[in-house]
């Protein structure tokens, strides 16, 4: 492949650090989305609406958002939301439309439906595209264009202001748990930054995984909606089917395809997840798999904190999808001739 293969993935991912740093000075305007709102119970509650990597980044953040408000935080889908008036949210409710391009269509017009139902749109988006006019507040990512197709950049900063986002909430809902949490961003920052120079583990997994094409990607509680971005981002890159489900449940059957010459991937973070993810890929390794493990202590390293954690394995997953692409003799940035902003009919 030509040395300049996946080289604009790469720049995007490198750009996540810097982001990083300037978290901590978002923290008003984040406060500032939830402004005036009633969160958890008894009220109109909170909500997410999104698709593709973005639907990713919001089951990653969704337990931290439902400890924060005290009520769960349901992710709508498009499709229901478009033709299914009995699933919109009570009117009231705050629905956190997150969109990289600002322009899908459908999501849009979900937005446009929702906002007609008197729920409160708060526009969460890289650029100010169509959504924006259907929003009742804009918070934008700001990490700049992504110059390769697959989404990177964009997917870490939404997981990290959907967090900040959280801990608004707490903040705002007051109690015991709603105390002024103070936002520490070096160890994120120093997370992110040393998962990307940390490149041996990687391409030693990916030498593997080559010669056994992944057929399976598998994590528990957090790491459930990384292990399906992971998915999502080799599929786009190299073409790859991969099935995505949490470790109990490809343990319950779909643990089948793992056999002689292919390979599952498993996510986690905390020892309860880590536990379990091990277990399933025991279960995979019996059956003559490959695996590779992205958690503390794992193939591929991570930190043990929660956060740095996830968003390490974020990092973690996009090097794993990039190497692997250019193993496979695909290019990572064009993913395969796909469009940034892709219209549902």
């Amino acid at each position: 492949m030509d040395s300049r293969t996946g080289v604009r993935m790469r720049a995007d991912m490198a750009d996540q650090p810097g982001w990083l740093r300037g978290l901590d000075d978002r923290r008003v305007e984040v406060a500032q989305a939830l402004a005036g709102q009633v969160l958890g119970i008894p009220g109109p509650g909170l909500w997410t609406l999104a698709r593709g990597s973005s639907a990713h980044a919001a089951s990653m953040v969704a337990p931290w958002l439902a400890r924060a408000v005290g009520a769960p935080v349901p992710a709508l889908r498009v499709d229901a939301v478009l033709s299914e008036p009995a699933a919109l949210p009570a009117p009231g409710a705050t629905v956190i439309v997150i969109s990289q391009s600002g322009r899908t269509p459908d999501v849009v017009d979900a937005a446009r439906r929702l906002r007609s139902a008197g729920c409160r749109v708060v526009a969460l988006v890289n650029e100010r595209g169509a959504l924006a006019s259907e929003a009742s507040y804009v918070l934008e990512l700001g990490v700049g264009a992504e110059r390769a197709i697959p989404a990177t950049k964009t997917v870490l900063a939404q997981v990290a202001l959907l967090w900040l986002l959280g801990i608004e909430a707490a903040s705002q809902r007051g109690g015991p748990n709603g105390a002024k949490r103070q936002v520490v961003v070096e160890p994120l920052v120093d997370a992110v930054a040393d998962a990307l120079a940390d490149t041996v583990p990687v391409d030693r997994a990916v030498e593997r995984l080559a010669s056994a094409p992944p057929v399976a990607g598998t994590g528990r509680g957090v790491t459930g909606g990384l292990a399906a971005e992971w998915a999502h981002k080799v599929m786009e890159t190299s073409g790859l089917p991969i099935y995505a489900a949490s470790a109990p449940e490809l343990a319950h059957g779909p643990v089948a395809i793992a056999t002689s010459g292919r390979s599952v991937v498993g996510f986690a973070v905390g020892t309860a997840a880590r536990r379990t993810v091990a277990d399933v890929l025991s279960r995979a390794e019996a059956r003559g798999a490959e695996t590779a493990l992205v958690a503390p202590g794992g193939t591929i390293q991570l930190p043990q904190d929660e956060l740095p954690g996830l968003l390490a394995g974020l990092v973690r997953a996009q090097m794993l999808a990039e190497r692997m692409a250019v193993a496979f003799g695909q290019d990572p940035d064009t993913a395969f001739g796909l469009a940034k902003v892709t219209a549902t009919p």
